[in-house]
């Protein structure tokens, strides 16, 4: 979920620790959010609630809300996807344990550096054995969030343990993500708590990448482009989309320009989603309209069968 208002939020982090000129870039930038991105933030907001409540999210099921310009609507899917992050936190209880429900951590660790901050969704101390659990929620059903070694994971566990101020020995790293098809929802990755103090170097050492007067010329486009605000004006997207457009292929193929045009699309990809996002916000706020030869439309709904064997015997009935 998204944190406190800070520079450099945990939940980005693995966009600025490697392009510590998008931080700078996306801080002029127009602010636009996808369907998808506020229907997410719905389903975080049921489930802090009802972890914090313990509360059904049955409550909130046909229940609509505005989101960043955006109707959403909880849904059954919605209702089963917070129950089974609730379920999670509910099989890992014992008797002696402490946690927190969206626990802050813009404090603790701004004792790393004073523009970090995020929000954990759950963390979980065991005083008994020494181990703290950290959980986050993905909603996203669009690009699988790995466990392992995933960095904005180990900056909540860092602010965790600096926020719960008691010894621990084992981290324990807990991603959710009830819709993403053909892998497990619950997934986890542990380590030592000793082994994430390497990782406040890396932590420092990017975030004061960010603050260079030259940063805006630190650009590194990658899979992280794809969430990144800056990504509709961002000048080393552009560049790789003109080398795409300038790879010529003859009648026999050079596979060493084939290889290096398929690296470029996805980031040319990520640059045509956010012109659109970029296109619907200013459509939505009325600054971009038929005078241009565009406008907003109803969307048509369509409805699919998510399960095979739920058509055949539909089929069969």
């Amino acid at each position: 979920m998204s944190g406190q208002h800070a520079r450099l939020s945990a939940s980005s982090a693995h966009r600025w620790l490697r392009c510590a000129g998008s931080v700078k870039l996306a801080e002029g930038a127009p602010a636009s959010t996808s369907i998808h991105a506020a229907t997410g933030t719905y389903a975080h907001d049921i489930a802090a609630k009802c972890a914090a409540r313990n509360a059904s999210p049955l409550l909130w099921l046909g229940a609509r809300q505005e989101v960043d310009g955006h109707e959403v609507c909880c849904d059954q899917e919605m209702v089963d996807s917070v129950r089974l992050y609730l379920d999670a936190i509910a099989a890992d209880v014992q008797a002696d344990d402490r946690s927190w429900t969206e626990m802050p951590l813009q404090l603790p660790l701004s004792q790393i550096d004073p523009d970090l901050g995020g929000t954990a969704d759950y963390v979980r101390y065991r005083p008994s054995a020494k181990h703290l659990r950290v959980m986050d929620f993905k909603y996203g059903a669009g690009m699988y969030v790995e466990a392992d070694d995933n960095t904005q994971m180990k900056i909540y566990a860092l602010g965790a343990l600096l926020a719960v101020g008691e010894p621990a020995e084992i981290i324990e790293m807990v991603i959710v993500q009830p819709r993403f098809e053909g892998a497990k929802p619950v997934r986890s990755y542990s380590c030592k708590a000793v082994e994430l103090l390497d990782f406040i170097a890396d932590i420092k050492d990017a975030a004061a990448k960010t603050r260079d007067p030259q940063a805006e010329t630190m650009l590194e486009p990658g899979d992280w482009c794809k969430f990144c605000k800056a990504s509709a004006g961002c000048p080393a997207l552009e560049a790789k989309q003109h080398a795409l457009l300038a790879v010529e292929f003859g009648l026999v193929p050079s596979y060493t320009k084939l290889a290096q045009a398929l690296s470029i699309i996805p980031l040319v990809k990520a640059r045509i989603s956010a012109i659109e996002e970029l296109a619907y916000t200013e459509a939505a706020a009325g600054r971009f309209g038929e005078e241009y030869g565009y406008k907003l439309v109803d969307k048509r709904p369509t409805r699919k069968w998510k399960s095979e064997d739920a058509v055949v015997e539909w089929a069969q009935a």
